[in-house]
């Protein structure tokens, strides 16, 4: 998470100070025998050096805030307790949706409807206050 963070601020600084960074494409391993395994790093890094670099914000919060979500559940829970965990709900929750579908389904709709409507409140009470200026077309 720290080198997410490091790789942002320093992507996010170079577009204000031009300096001079590598592209997404030349941060790759040399491919020799084991070409899937490089294949799969190489894709696997520049995934990384795309998400850390803040081009895409959603996508960067988004996996900082699984991170983190992760690391609480992990300070929770030991590894071996957590699959387990993992696995009686594989176990069990198929076959208690099954036993109560209406009952899950109409829950659902309501969380969804209550979402939709509380998202609309937000809109209109405090999005809609923010001034917006002309947008500038270069």
């Amino acid at each position: 998470m720290v080198a997410m963070f490091f790789i942002c601020v320093t992507y996010t600084m170079a577009k204000y100070t031009q300096w001079d960074l590598p592209d997404f494409e030349e941060i790759t391993i040399p491919e020799s025998k084991f070409k899937w395994l490089y294949k799969k790093t190489n894709e696997l890094l520049l995934k990384f050096y795309y998400t850390a670099s803040g081009e895409d914000y959603v996508l960067f919060f988004s996996t900082m805030a699984t991170l983190w979500v992760i690391s609480v559940i992990g300070s929770h829970f030991s590894s071996l307790n957590f699959i387990y965990l993992c696995y009686l709900c594989v176990a069990t929750l198929p076959a208690l949706y099954e036993r109560h579908e209406s009952e899950v389904d109409y829950l659902v709709h309501k969380v969804i409807r209550d979402m939709k409507r509380l998202l609309e409140e937000l809109n209109s009470n405090i999005l809609s206050m923010i001034p917006r200026g002309q947008v500038k077309e270069h």
